[in-house]
């Protein structure tokens, strides 16, 4: 049981008042510590020097720790050419990390024909990485971060 106490009227008031006037304050309290191993087991690619991990490293450590656990993901927005995804993680049916991820049609090879599925890559790896998942070197993912180093190479 939960007590609370409150201002009423600028006057102190305890349960005994708040159980009076019939206010019924319905309080869930859940705290969950995720407690991950080191993520060494999970293979990485060199990006300019840099260990990174793949999305699909970080799902299928996912899917160990909580195979009850769902990956969600939504488009957000999608016009012109630019796409907007926002991938939701919940364990237990409560939501414990988001991650966004945006992408242009035919800003890279890969993007030219799969801007969709890679966008929806980006924001699901994010996402996990913000958990915890993948993120000894970077939060960053390594087709994220090699989509951006393409990117960089076709500007200059």
């Amino acid at each position: 049981m939960v007590y609370i106490q409150t201002t009423v009227g600028g006057i102190q008031v305890g349960p005994n008042v708040i159980n009076n006037l019939h206010i019924k304050i319905p309080i869930t309290c859940r705290t969950q510590y995720f407690n991950f191993t080191g993520n060494n087991n999970m293979k990485s690619v060199d990006i300019k020097g840099k260990q990174y991990v793949m999305v699909n490293e970080r799902i299928k450590e996912f899917r160990k720790l909580h195979p009850s656990g769902q990956i969600l993901t939504q488009v957000m927005a999608n016009a012109d050419g630019q796409i907007l995804f926002q991938a939701k993680i919940m364990v237990d049916g409560v939501l414990v990390a988001t991650g966004h991820a945006y992408e242009k049609e035919d800003s890279s090879f890969i993007n030219k024909t799969s801007y969709i599925e890679n966008c929806e890559t980006s924001a699901v790896g994010r996402a996990l990485g913000i958990l915890g998942i993948g993120i000894d070197a970077s939060l960053a993912s390594a087709e994220e971060v090699g989509n951006a180093v393409k990117q960089q190479e076709e500007f200059l």
